[in-house]
């Protein structure tokens, strides 16, 4: 279930919005204790959603996106998926750095000639206890279900 994001494209009413963000807020508390650490203070740090804050990923430029992988075992055999996510910060202040751990399984939609800016996300847990970022960026959504995720603040200079 998807709280904030807006499934149909759409723009809700103020009231409708903030109904949603209530209800996301309460869903974040109710699953913060079963999140990995770092996932967790992402999801719920103060500058998260704030869009005045510098750090928050609203409005952020996508620079890259890598789906790299890591082996370990006598041949290798043993094989992690992970994502890095580099972004410019709104104010153009500052990179962001996002990196997704050991992810299950992704989904990232995107429309040429850029992905454009990132508007909303939301972070919930899947079944089976894996994280699940949700974004929608440029028009399109990605899915990202992974074991952690881990965020950096880079400011310029």
């Amino acid at each position: 279930m998807t709280y904030v994001l807006r499934k149909d494209g759409g723009q809700d009413s103020t009231e409708s919005f903030v109904s949603s963000w209530r209800r996301y807020q309460e869903h974040l508390a109710s699953i913060s204790d079963q999140l990995p650490p770092s996932a967790r203070e992402f999801a719920l740090a103060e500058w998260h959603h704030n869009y005045k804050d510098p750090r928050a990923p609203h409005d952020a430029w996508l620079e890259s996106l890598v789906v790299y992988e890591t082996a370990s075992g006598t041949c290798h055999e043993n094989r992690q998926s992970h994502i890095k996510v580099r972004l410019l910060g709104a104010y153009h202040n500052g990179h962001i750095e996002i990196e997704y751990l050991n992810v299950k399984r992704y989904s990232i939609g995107c429309e040429f000639p850029a992905h454009g800016d990132w508007d909303q996300d939301e972070i919930r847990l899947s079944e089976a206890g894996a994280v699940i970022h949700e974004i929608e960026i440029g028009g399109t959504s990605w899915l990202i279900e992974c074991e952690d995720i881990r965020y950096v603040w880079l400011p310029a200079g």
